[in-house]
């Protein structure tokens, strides 16, 4: 489905667009009474916003508000092609890698672990990539009966996207705390970031999510920060410090790939340029991960047993 120009919107269509930038609260109350009524016959929620019509709409951007449409934005379609492509191009690669830091492993725990990592690593961009695909076809598809039947689909991946986040970091830092010697202190900040990462997906399910949005990107920072803190404090005494040096710079695209995760209707390509920022600090990881347990972890497993 082409979007139209802004000189062909209807009066009405142009009004509404227009009020959802001016006046979002009253705008989502207005749809939401919409989305009640199935024999509605003009576009619903889920229609394109093309980027003509944003532009348009906001070439005079807000000093109260920089984001007008924070919860009801909706991608372009060039967006949701990028959106899509940006995590699917690293599907392959991530099962490489699952395959590749697993055989590295020489015991059932590092086996586990690296299994848990695999798996946060690989349902991260699978969910991800799913979900912006699933997306892209209810908002190009004609047939509103297909829509409907999609939506329950599309709202499900929505959770298994979010949730992917939180269980991707919690798996990523779990090899690192339960493999290192970080004492009692890297059990205890291993519990409870899976503990934070559980309430981050328990948070993202309520309705005060949609008060506080920007809330879940901070149990992001804490979920992300608080092992790394733990871990630099134990690497930093190590004489081979290039695990440290990766792991940093991971941990740094994450944090700046934030900024783009809040800017939905201020940056264009915004989500897709965040799954740019997550992949490049998932590379630096997983290279960090694999070259500390070829040259650190097996090394002292081998030497443990001819001991």
């Amino acid at each position: 489905m082409e979007s139209k120009d802004v000189k062909e919107l209807k009066p009405r269509e142009y009004a509404e667009i227009k009020q959802m930038a001016e006046k979002p609260e009253k705008a989502a109350r207005k749809l939401k009474r919409r989305k009640r009524c199935s024999r509605e016959s003009k576009p619903c929620v889920c229609d394109w916003v093309s980027s003509k019509e944003r532009d348009a709409i906001y070439d005079k951007p807000s000093h109260e508000d920089p984001n007008p449409l924070p919860h009801d934005y909706k991608f372009t379609y060039d967006e949701g092609i990028a959106n899509f492509l940006s995590h699917a191009i690293c599907i392959i690669p991530a099962i490489i890698a699952w395959y590749r830091i697993q055989s590295v492993a020489s015991n059932f725990k590092e086996s586990a672990v690296c299994f848990v990592y695999g798996t946060g690593l690989l349902l991260l961009f699978f969910s991800s990539s799913l979900y912006h695909l699933v997306y892209l076809l209810e908002q190009t598809h004609s047939c509103k009966t297909l829509c409907h039947k999609i939506r329950p689909f599309r709202r499900f991946l929505s959770f298994m996207d979010r949730a992917a986040i939180f269980l991707f970091i919690a798996g990523s830092y779990t090899p690192w705390l339960t493999l290192m010697d970080t004492g009692k202190m890297g059990t205890a900040v291993c519990r409870a970031i899976w503990v934070a990462a559980i309430g981050g997906i328990v948070y993202h399910q309520t309705s005060i999510h949609t008060k506080y949005p920007k809330a879940e990107a901070f149990i992001y920072l804490i979920v992300a920060v608080l092992p790394a803190t733990v871990l630099v404090s134990t690497m930093i005494h190590y004489k081979n410090s290039i695990e440290l040096v990766l792991l940093i710079l991971g941990g740094f695209f994450y944090i700046f790939g934030i900024y783009f995760f809040l800017k939905d209707g201020v940056i264009r390509y915004n989500h897709a340029i965040w799954h740019m920022f997550v992949n490049i600090g998932a590379a630096f990881h997983y290279v960090s991960m694999h070259h500390y347990l070829l040259n650190e972890v097996r090394p002292r497993n081998m030497s443990n047993h001819g001991t």
